[in-house]
């Protein structure tokens, strides 16, 4: 199984949103548990990691308008009805094909790492 067999849906908002594990661990913990708000010091204790990498991926996830902010605590509350199918169908295709989903992170190409990569690209004439 690879990551052709997830929806273009989930794909695009892996590309889009995704960009490791981690990320992946920290939104769904927080859409399992959307009536709760959380501190980055309970969402590490919860993933049993790292408070300043989780507060990574909260910023993203404010910013791309899936996390709310009240006060010092973090609720999943997804800004529109699109991002909120988008993480249902995630979750789910997670719980069935974790090896495609945690495939199709580290498949999609980095455009940081490729605009340094094509930087050094010699070209002809």
């Amino acid at each position: 199984m690879g990551a052709s067999d997830l929806s273009d849906e989930v794909r695009q908002f892996l590309r889009e949103h995704i960009q490791t594990v981690g990320a992946l661990d920290t939104l769904l913990l927080l859409q399992r548990n959307s009536t709760r708000a959380w501190s980055l010091d309970d969402i590490a204790r919860e993933l049993r990691t790292s408070p300043l990498g989780v507060a990574g991926f909260i910023r993203e996830f404010i910013t791309n308008g899936l996390v709310e902010e009240e006060g010092a605590q973090y609720k999943y509350h997804p800004a529109n009805s699109k991002l909120e199918a988008a993480v249902h169908s995630l979750s789910r295709d997670y719980s069935i094909r974790p090896v495609a989903v945690v495939n199709a992170i580290y498949s999609t190409p980095d455009d940081k790492i490729q605009t340094f990569a094509d930087a050094f690209k010699f070209k002809k004439g």
